[in-house]
């Protein structure tokens, strides 16, 4: 009889231990179900880290029934409805007091934990490199169109490329064709910074340096009273090409050199008089410069 009641003794007090164990669990695993990512999320301000132009929205469970939404705008009613845009700036304190009835009908509310306007970045539009057909001589400049969502005053980051090599210290927006050839292609990379952030960079359209004609620097003699006219024609080519060198108008016998000499024996011109001539300089990519003048013979 007596072995009879240990064990009954025993039984219970096992029972009793599964039952605890039992709670436990259950209260644990209750523990797990409101610290879930989805539990957090629930009656908070999205997106968490908003910007000016975005609209907010309240995460919501979905077994409340919601009464109204009040927004607060650095602590002051701004509006009550479902979602809130156009009513705040850059560094603006938002929150949210959500007014519902819960499973059981009871009306509740709840403020939600504030979000901050976040600074939005730069966005360039365009840049464009001007003139779009630069000569040695010329002088680009970047022109820049771009815009700040939060109004920022914006400075920029800029980055010239020759042949798509970066040049060094060629930073701001003006940059010189000087110390570069015929042919080169040209382009920069802008980057817009408001003070906090920087945009997206943006390349400009490519230019490439255009032929300069060649320049005529001599002034021809006017007159002659020898038997030979002799003019040596003095010339610059910015892009230094090989110079040609043409007489388009011209006395019979004249003749042009290589090296743009003009030579003309007047033996054959038997009376005074004045003669008209026209040279012309050619680089051989299209650039071309003509000189005309006029001889006058004393015989």
């Amino acid at each position: 009889m007596k072995k009879i009641f240990i064990i009954l003794a025993l039984t219970l007090i096992l029972i009793s231990c599964e039952k605890k164990n039992s709670t436990t669990e259950k209260s644990f695993l209750g523990s797990i179900t409101q610290n879930t990512p989805v539990a957090k999320q629930l009656f908070m301000i999205t997106p968490e880290k908003p910007h000016i132009n975005d609209t907010l929205n309240i995460a919501l469970p979905a077994a409340i029934k919601l009464n109204n939404i009040e927004w607060y705008v650095n602590n002051n009613l701004v509006e009550e409805s479902k979602t809130l845009q156009n009513q705040f700036k850059k560094g603006d304190y938002i929150t949210a007091v959500v007014i519902y009835k819960d499973h059981d009908g009871k009306q509740k509310e709840i403020t939600t934990p504030p979000v901050n306007i976040l600074d939005s970045p730069p966005v360039i539009k365009s840049v464009v490199i001007m003139p779009s057909s630069p000569a040695i001589s010329t002088t680009l400049t970047a022109s820049i169109e771009a815009s700040d969502p939060d109004m920022d005053t914006l400075t920029y980051r800029i980055t010239w490329y020759v042949n798509d090599k970066i040049i060094d210290g060629a930073t701001g927006d003006t940059f010189s064709c000087a110390s570069y050839k015929q042919g080169d292609a040209i382009h920069a990379v802008v980057t817009p910074f408001d003070g906090e952030m920087y945009g997206t960079s943006v390349s400009s359209n490519v230019v490439f340096i255009q032929d300069t004609p060649p320049l005529i620097t001599s002034l021809p003699p006017t007159t002659t009273t020898g038997s030979l006219f002799i003019y040596k024609i003095q010339t610059f080519d910015p892009n230094q090409n090989k110079l040609t060198y043409k007489l388009e108008e011209s006395p019979p016998g004249m003749v042009v050199n290589n090296s743009g000499e003009i030579i003309w024996d007047t033996k054959d011109f038997k009376k005074s008089g004045v003669v008209p001539v026209k040279i012309v300089v050619s680089d051989g990519f299209g650039g071309a410069v003509a000189q005309k003048f006029s001889i006058t013979i004393i015989k």
